[in-house]
């Protein structure tokens, strides 16, 4: 009769173990090349965004100035507000009348929304105001909103905010 202990010897866990190492030892580099792909693919991704948001702001700014210069007024109207979000239609009626009043059009789907607005309550002078909003960080600091302002008197400013 043959006595059969039951488990493993010490020589099957160390080949066990041995190829446990080797598995691993050549896993965790590739590991670690596709996280840092996945990091660089993300981070052009913001790029992107950031590159055509600031676009689309310079575009929307000059044609509140145009619009100010041939009708004496921004776009919407003292007081008035247009809001553009990113989940929205292309046929959605701000964006129509965006494109009707400015000749811009807003792109959707790109994960940013827009705010535009005016007021005159800056020392009479009249204000146009466009926020570009992201639910992540367009800059180091954290920032994700990209906001502009044009003035009747000429001034215009960017800048990032919160």
């Amino acid at each position: 009769m043959i006595n059969k202990k039951d488990g493993f010897t010490l020589v099957e866990l160390m080949v066990v173990i041995a190829i446990l190492g080797i598995m691993s030892a050549t896993a965790i580099p590739l590991f670690r090349t596709y996280q840092q792909r996945a990091y660089g693919s993300q981070a052009s991704l913001v790029m992107k965004q950031l590159l055509d948001a600031q676009i689309l702001l310079k575009q929307l700014l000059d044609a509140q100035i145009l619009c100010y210069l041939d009708k004496n007024k921004f776009y919407p109207l003292e007081g008035g507000m247009v809001e553009v979000y990113e989940n929205d239609s292309q046929n959605s009626e701000a964006i129509l009348n965006l494109a009707g009043a400015l000749n811009v059009t807003i792109p959707v789907g790109n994960h940013l929304s827009y705010n535009i607005y005016t007021d005159n309550s800056q020392q009479g002078a009249e204000e146009c105001t466009i926020i570009i909003s992201a639910l992540f960080p367009l800059y180091k600091k954290g920032e994700k909103k990209l906001i502009g302002k044009v003035r009747s008197d000429g001034n215009v400013y960017t800048f990032a905010g919160g």
